[in-house]
Protein backbone atom coordinates (compact mmCIF):
# COMPACT_ATOMS: atom_id res chain seq x y z
CA UNK A 1 0.00 0.00 0.00
CA UNK A 2 1.38 3.40 -0.90
CA UNK A 3 1.33 6.42 1.38
CA UNK A 4 -1.31 7.98 -0.83
CA UNK A 5 -3.54 4.93 -0.57
CA UNK A 6 -3.10 4.72 3.19
CA UNK A 7 -3.75 8.44 3.59
CA UNK A 8 -6.94 8.15 1.54
CA UNK A 9 -8.15 5.11 3.51
CA UNK A 10 -7.34 6.81 6.83
CA UNK A 11 -8.78 10.16 5.80
CA UNK A 12 -5.63 12.12 6.59
CA UNK A 13 -3.50 14.30 4.31
CA UNK A 14 -0.66 12.40 2.62
CA UNK A 15 1.97 15.03 3.56
CA UNK A 16 1.02 14.56 7.22
CA UNK A 17 1.43 10.79 6.89
CA UNK A 18 4.82 11.32 5.24
CA UNK A 19 5.94 13.65 8.05
CA UNK A 20 4.81 11.13 10.69
CA UNK A 21 6.73 8.36 8.97
CA UNK A 22 9.87 10.54 8.79
CA UNK A 23 9.56 11.50 12.45
CA UNK A 24 9.02 15.17 11.60
CA UNK A 25 5.52 15.23 13.05
CA UNK A 26 4.10 13.66 16.18
CA UNK A 27 1.02 11.54 15.77
CA UNK A 28 -2.15 12.20 17.73
CA UNK A 29 -4.21 9.39 19.22
CA UNK A 30 -6.99 10.17 16.76
CA UNK A 31 -4.64 9.95 13.77
CA UNK A 32 -3.08 6.77 15.12
CA UNK A 33 -6.51 5.18 15.39
CA UNK A 34 -7.36 6.22 11.83
CA UNK A 35 -4.12 4.69 10.52
CA UNK A 36 -4.66 1.49 12.51
CA UNK A 37 -8.19 1.04 11.20
CA UNK A 38 -7.06 1.82 7.65
CA UNK A 39 -4.47 -0.95 8.03
CA UNK A 40 -7.10 -3.21 9.59
CA UNK A 41 -5.08 -3.73 12.79
CA UNK A 42 -5.92 -2.85 16.39
CA UNK A 43 -4.13 0.31 17.59
CA UNK A 44 -2.33 -1.71 20.29
CA UNK A 45 -0.27 -3.32 17.50
CA UNK A 46 1.74 -0.10 17.34
CA UNK A 47 2.79 -0.49 20.97
CA UNK A 48 3.51 -4.19 21.29
CA UNK A 49 7.23 -4.89 21.39
CA UNK A 50 7.93 -7.99 19.39
CA UNK A 51 11.48 -8.06 18.16
CA UNK A 52 13.28 -9.90 15.40
CA UNK A 53 14.97 -12.24 17.85
CA UNK A 54 11.92 -14.24 18.83
CA UNK A 55 9.64 -11.76 20.57
CA UNK A 56 11.48 -11.52 23.89
CA UNK A 57 14.49 -9.82 25.35
CA UNK A 58 17.62 -11.87 25.56
CA UNK A 59 19.31 -12.55 28.87
CA UNK A 60 23.06 -12.62 28.33
CA UNK A 61 25.24 -14.96 30.34
CA UNK A 62 28.82 -14.04 31.22
CA UNK A 63 30.47 -16.12 28.44
CA UNK A 64 28.22 -14.47 25.84
CA UNK A 65 29.00 -11.01 27.21
CA UNK A 66 32.72 -11.79 26.93
CA UNK A 67 32.28 -13.08 23.39
CA UNK A 68 30.30 -9.99 22.33
CA UNK A 69 32.75 -7.61 24.01
CA UNK A 70 35.67 -9.24 22.21
CA UNK A 71 33.76 -9.10 18.92
CA UNK A 72 33.10 -5.39 19.44
CA UNK A 73 36.79 -4.71 19.94
CA UNK A 74 38.49 -7.29 17.72
CA UNK A 75 35.81 -7.96 15.15
CA UNK A 76 37.11 -11.44 14.31
CA UNK A 77 35.09 -13.55 16.75
CA UNK A 78 32.73 -16.20 15.37
CA UNK A 79 29.12 -15.15 16.07
CA UNK A 80 25.67 -16.51 15.29
CA UNK A 81 23.14 -14.32 13.45
CA UNK A 82 21.55 -12.92 16.63
CA UNK A 83 24.93 -12.08 18.13
CA UNK A 84 26.02 -10.39 14.90
CA UNK A 85 22.89 -8.25 14.97
CA UNK A 86 23.55 -7.20 18.56
CA UNK A 87 27.19 -6.36 17.79
CA UNK A 88 26.16 -4.33 14.73
CA UNK A 89 23.60 -2.34 16.73
CA UNK A 90 25.99 -1.90 19.66
CA UNK A 91 28.74 -0.54 17.38
CA UNK A 92 26.34 2.16 16.25
CA UNK A 93 25.75 3.41 19.79
CA UNK A 94 29.37 3.45 20.91
CA UNK A 95 30.83 6.96 21.07
CA UNK A 96 32.63 8.05 17.94
CA UNK A 97 34.27 11.12 16.49
CA UNK A 98 31.65 11.60 13.78
CA UNK A 99 28.81 13.71 15.18
CA UNK A 100 26.96 14.28 11.91
CA UNK A 101 23.18 14.46 11.90
CA UNK A 102 23.03 11.20 9.93
CA UNK A 103 25.29 9.46 12.47
CA UNK A 104 23.17 10.72 15.37
CA UNK A 105 19.96 9.56 13.68
CA UNK A 106 21.46 6.13 12.98
CA UNK A 107 22.71 5.94 16.58
CA UNK A 108 19.24 6.74 17.89
CA UNK A 109 17.64 4.09 15.66
CA UNK A 110 20.22 1.49 16.73
CA UNK A 111 19.66 2.35 20.39
CA UNK A 112 15.92 1.78 20.04
CA UNK A 113 16.48 -1.53 18.23
CA UNK A 114 19.03 -2.69 20.80
CA UNK A 115 16.60 -1.93 23.64
CA UNK A 116 14.08 -4.27 21.97
CA UNK A 117 16.58 -7.14 22.15
CA UNK A 118 18.38 -6.55 25.45
CA UNK A 119 17.36 -5.27 28.84
CA UNK A 120 19.13 -2.32 30.48
CA UNK A 121 21.24 -4.61 32.67
CA UNK A 122 22.60 -6.52 29.67
CA UNK A 123 23.33 -3.31 27.76
CA UNK A 124 25.13 -1.75 30.73
CA UNK A 125 27.12 -4.89 31.50
CA UNK A 126 28.23 -5.28 27.89
CA UNK A 127 29.14 -1.59 27.63
CA UNK A 128 31.13 -1.71 30.87
CA UNK A 129 32.99 -4.82 29.73
CA UNK A 130 33.92 -3.20 26.39
CA UNK A 131 35.17 -0.09 28.21
CA UNK A 132 37.14 -2.24 30.66
CA UNK A 133 38.81 -4.17 27.84
CA UNK A 134 39.71 -0.90 26.11
CA UNK A 135 41.18 0.52 29.34
CA UNK A 136 43.23 -2.58 30.00
CA UNK A 137 44.43 -2.67 26.43
CA UNK A 138 43.81 -6.39 26.63
CA UNK A 139 43.08 -6.60 22.96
Amino acid sequence: MTQGELAARAGIPQPNLSNIEKGKQDVTVTTLRKIAYALDVPPREFFEEENKLGGHKIKLKRPTIEKLAHALIQGDVSLDANEKQIVTLFREILPGKNKSQLRLKKMHHSWLELKKHLGPEEINTLYERVQELKRLGAL
